[in-house]
Protein backbone atom coordinates (compact mmCIF):
# COMPACT_ATOMS: atom_id res chain seq x y z
CA UNK A 1 0.00 0.00 0.00
CA UNK A 2 1.78 3.71 -0.60
CA UNK A 3 0.92 5.90 2.21
CA UNK A 4 1.50 8.75 -0.17
CA UNK A 5 -1.91 8.23 -1.67
CA UNK A 6 -3.46 10.09 1.21
CA UNK A 7 -0.86 12.07 2.41
CA UNK A 8 -3.05 14.58 4.79
CA UNK A 9 -4.75 11.37 6.09
CA UNK A 10 -1.72 9.43 6.72
CA UNK A 11 -0.04 12.85 8.38
CA UNK A 12 -2.50 13.45 10.57
CA UNK A 13 -2.97 9.74 12.07
CA UNK A 14 0.54 9.36 12.26
CA UNK A 15 0.86 12.35 14.68
CA UNK A 16 -2.52 11.76 16.34
CA UNK A 17 -0.28 8.52 17.24
CA UNK A 18 1.96 10.22 18.72
CA UNK A 19 0.53 12.77 20.65
CA UNK A 20 -1.99 12.02 23.31
CA UNK A 21 -3.01 15.71 23.46
CA UNK A 22 -3.97 15.66 19.62
CA UNK A 23 -5.58 12.42 19.43
CA UNK A 24 -7.99 13.82 22.57
CA UNK A 25 -8.29 17.31 20.89
CA UNK A 26 -9.71 15.24 17.60
CA UNK A 27 -11.91 12.94 20.02
CA UNK A 28 -13.76 16.29 21.46
CA UNK A 29 -15.71 16.95 18.44
CA UNK A 30 -17.61 14.44 19.41
CA UNK A 31 -17.06 13.68 23.16
CA UNK A 32 -16.68 17.39 23.84
CA UNK A 33 -16.20 16.65 27.65
CA UNK A 34 -13.30 14.11 27.25
CA UNK A 35 -10.31 14.97 28.92
CA UNK A 36 -6.40 13.51 28.79
CA UNK A 37 -6.24 12.23 32.12
CA UNK A 38 -9.62 9.67 30.79
CA UNK A 39 -7.52 7.91 28.22
CA UNK A 40 -4.81 5.12 29.01
CA UNK A 41 -1.86 4.45 25.92
CA UNK A 42 -2.24 1.31 24.87
CA UNK A 43 -1.47 -1.13 21.79
CA UNK A 44 -3.31 0.46 18.78
CA UNK A 45 -6.09 -1.13 16.76
CA UNK A 46 -6.72 -2.20 12.84
CA UNK A 47 -9.21 -0.59 10.82
CA UNK A 48 -10.04 -2.72 8.38
CA UNK A 49 -10.48 -0.64 4.73
CA UNK A 50 -10.82 -2.29 1.45
CA UNK A 51 -9.10 -0.90 -1.29
CA UNK A 52 -9.05 -0.72 -5.26
CA UNK A 53 -5.74 -2.00 -6.88
CA UNK A 54 -4.64 1.20 -7.72
CA UNK A 55 -5.17 2.52 -3.88
CA UNK A 56 -8.38 4.13 -3.73
CA UNK A 57 -10.47 2.96 -0.63
CA UNK A 58 -13.82 1.88 -1.11
CA UNK A 59 -16.35 3.61 0.81
CA UNK A 60 -19.75 1.30 0.94
CA UNK A 61 -20.42 -2.39 2.06
CA UNK A 62 -19.53 -4.89 -1.01
CA UNK A 63 -21.51 -7.78 -0.16
CA UNK A 64 -20.65 -10.49 -2.93
CA UNK A 65 -22.69 -13.51 -3.49
CA UNK A 66 -21.40 -16.98 -4.78
CA UNK A 67 -23.69 -20.16 -5.36
CA UNK A 68 -23.97 -20.85 -1.84
CA UNK A 69 -21.42 -18.26 -0.39
CA UNK A 70 -22.32 -14.56 0.81
CA UNK A 71 -19.62 -12.56 1.91
CA UNK A 72 -19.67 -9.24 3.56
CA UNK A 73 -16.81 -7.40 2.56
CA UNK A 74 -15.60 -3.72 3.92
CA UNK A 75 -17.69 -3.15 6.80
CA UNK A 76 -16.44 0.57 8.32
CA UNK A 77 -18.04 2.43 10.27
CA UNK A 78 -21.31 2.84 10.23
CA UNK A 79 -21.07 -1.04 10.29
CA UNK A 80 -22.83 -1.90 13.67
CA UNK A 81 -25.69 0.90 12.79
CA UNK A 82 -26.49 -0.94 9.54
CA UNK A 83 -26.09 -4.27 10.67
CA UNK A 84 -29.96 -4.97 10.11
CA UNK A 85 -30.38 -3.24 6.67
CA UNK A 86 -27.06 -5.99 5.94
CA UNK A 87 -29.06 -9.12 7.19
CA UNK A 88 -32.18 -7.93 5.63
CA UNK A 89 -30.29 -8.06 2.54
CA UNK A 90 -28.26 -11.11 2.71
CA UNK A 91 -31.43 -12.52 4.41
CA UNK A 92 -33.03 -11.64 0.88
CA UNK A 93 -30.83 -13.57 -1.22
CA UNK A 94 -29.93 -16.43 1.09
CA UNK A 95 -33.88 -17.27 1.28
CA UNK A 96 -34.14 -17.71 5.16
Amino acid sequence: MNLLIYPKTTFDELTKSLSKKLFVRDLKNILPDLNENMLEKSEAGVRAQLMKNNGDLIQDFDIRIRSEIIIILNAPSPAATSSIAIAKYVKKYADL
